[in-house]
């Protein structure tokens, strides 16, 4: 039935009747009927990318040569020292009265890349900060505000941005 609504707006693209179809309507249909097919195509898609050819030159360097370079600092005689500065720095952490020293110390931290050696240190100074609302040093320094919020915002702690109103105005 579908056909039949159709055909006749599809006879205008056909060839015309008079150079070979039938003449009548009914037969003109009937062969329009013949003439269409509909089948539907998907594209396909390769799902391996071609890998572009850097043109690398192979290197000067000979495995055996880099295997032999040397370090002056080995483990032996620099592995004491760098326990030495851990120590100093986790003293530092704990010992320092200060609150917003600790925050520029675990600020330094950070930017430093050197947090993960002393997590549980952090973590214990930050709690004790971010229960501890009522410093009056935190209270006349925006740095020392927005630097606690910052960090305690990235080690999961839940701050209000109200904390803001803990500055205070007057000098």
């Amino acid at each position: 039935m579908a056909l039949q609504m159709i055909a006749p707006f599809l006879s205008s693209f056909l060839p015309n009747p008079r150079h070979g179809l039938a003449t009548h309507g009914l037969t003109h249909q009937k062969c329009v009927s013949k003439h269409i097919s509909c089948s539907t195509t998907t594209p396909t898609y390769s799902t391996t990318v071609p890998r572009r050819s850097g043109n690398y030159k192979p290197s000067i360097w000979d495995y055996d040569f880099v295997q032999s370079l040397g370090t002056g600092y080995k483990v032996e005689a620099h592995g004491t020292r760098v326990e030495k500065l851990k120590e100093v720095v986790k003293h530092l952490l704990k010992e320092t009265d200060s609150s917003l020293a600790q925050i520029e110390l675990i600020d330094k931290l950070h930017r430093l890349g050197l947090r993960w050696l002393f997590e549980n240190e952090i973590k214990q100074v930050l709690y004790t900060i971010s229960s501890d609302n009522t410093s009056i040093e935190m209270k006349k320094d925006l740095h020392a505000v927005s630097t606690r919020f910052r960090l305690l915002r990235q080690h999961g702690y839940k701050v209000s941005t109200g904390i803001c109103s803990l500055i205070s105005l007057d000098n």
